[in-house]
């Protein structure tokens, strides 16, 4: 079966390539109510709101999975989430008892978790680590040495823009990004230790199972959805009657209401450390001295400079919260992607300061990531794949009807992920 699919990344690009197309067209044939996410939309679930802001769970309302977890997994997944898997994990184990299902599946007869939550929060630490190290990198590279903070501020926009343009550094571009796994939303239950990357094997134990489409049957009973690309994950469907069934538990009554107060925006438990993150990076990036060299009546002199040093006191005093406000635009419009000419984000930027000093940060940041959250632009939106294909259809000499590319929305505008 490895002659047909892909059971490791290390198959050169056109063979990945190839495998990869018949692994989808292989699936779509025998799973064909599951879901993709990496396709549209879905690619953002659980890890933005209705209008593409990240969002992150909120961990006091996580529970642990009790019963069959793999040990050392220590997962957990929203409380609902959990109470509704229990219940498939249940349904599973009276149809083995009466023998409805084959008992001697390695995965698909007695449901257990191997993985689900994985915190936002290590995520980005593990992601900020990596990115510390490059900067610092680039920061040696430079012909000049930083003194103090704001030098080392302007020459770090200068490299974010030149050579990490559109690279994740702060917690609501990585959220967003394909470096944070749909694990990271409290949402996703994985009942199998297989690699993600391993085609030949997802679809041999797993969707050539006896006991696949009970598996299906069941996810879609209780509120689940199976991901096209890792058919051991179950995700959460908070749109679905059955999972608000169990949402209503903890009183979320509808999917508005679970991304209101299940998550908070990742801007809002950000910011408040943002500032700390940057001057992290500023004593990292530092020296301890450096010789600089200037000339003074046709001498040259040779002065030891020492970058300043700040204590946690000193930086809350010298640097107010307006002036991050300030970094924290300019360092985000440089992660997204949008139409926004140079002078239209300075625009936007002093709209920003203005409504942060008569409403404070949290509404000032907030409309601000709605601005530039905006989907339209994005490659893999809809709303984007509907306007390439429609592009595509007028420069043919056929002109096919590109209608059926249309957001569920309607319109040919991009909807939301839910």
């Amino acid at each position: 079966m490895a002659d047909f699919f892909v059971d490791s990344n290390g198959a050169g690009s056109r063979e990945l390539f190839e495998k990869r197309i018949y692994y989808r067209n292989q699936i779509s044939q025998l799973a064909p109510s599951i879901t993709n996410f990496n396709f549209g939309e879905k690619y953002f679930y659980g890890r933005v709101d209705r209008h593409f802001v990240p969002i992150v769970v909120k961990t006091n309302l996580l529970e642990q999975f009790k019963a069959d977890l793999v040990e050392g997994t220590g997962a957990g997944d929203l409380n609902f989430v959990v109470r509704a898997f229990n219940d498939v994990q249940q349904q599973f184990k009276k149809c083995a008892m009466t023998r409805k299902i084959a008992t001697d599946d390695p995965f698909l007869s007695n449901l257990r978790v191997y993985g689900a939550i994985a915190s936002h929060r290590t995520l980005y630490s593990d992601h900020l680590a990596e990115q510390f190290n490059l900067i610092k990198r680039a920061f040696e590279a430079q012909p000049i040495r930083v003194r103090n903070f704001e030098q080392f501020m302007d020459l770090f926009l200068k490299i974010k823009q030149d050579r990490f343009y559109k690279t994740p550094f702060t917690k609501p571009a990585f959220i967003k990004s394909a470096l944070c796994p749909l694990n990271a939303s409290g949402l996703v239950i994985e009942i199998a230790d297989i690699e993600a990357d391993n085609d030949a094997e997802k679809i041999e134990k797993i969707v050539r199972s006896k006991n696949w489409n009970f598996f299906i049957n069941a996810c879609n009973s209780y509120g689940f959805m199976v991901d096209e690309n890792v058919p051991y994950r179950m995700v959460a469907d908070i749109g679905s009657a059955y999972m608000l069934h169990y949402a209503s538990q903890d009183n979320f009554y509808t999917t508005d209401h679970i991304l209101d107060e299940a998550y908070q925006y990742a801007h809002d438990e950000y910011f408040p450390h943002f500032k700390y993150y940057l001057l992290r990076l500023y004593n990292k990036v530092r020296t301890q001295s450096f010789l600089e060299r200037t000339e003074c009546e046709g001498h040259t002199v040779i002065k030891k400079i020492a970058p300043k040093k700040y204590s946690k006191a000193d930086f809350d005093a010298l640097f107010h919260e307006k002036q991050f406000v300030y970094w924290y635009c300019k360092i985000r419009l440089l992660e997204e992607t949008t139409s926004l000419r140079p002078d239209q984000q300075e625009v936007l930027i002093d709209d920003v300061r203005e409504l942060h000093q008569s409403n404070g940060v949290s509404e000032a940041l907030k409309v601000f990531e709605l601005i530039i959250n905006k989907p339209f632009d994005y490659s893999g939106s809809l709303g984007y794949i509907y306007n390439k294909l429609r592009a595509r259809a007028d420069a043919s000499p056929g002109k096919h009807n590109v209608r059926s590319a249309t957001s569920p929305m309607g319109g040919g505008k991009s909807g939301g992920s839910y």
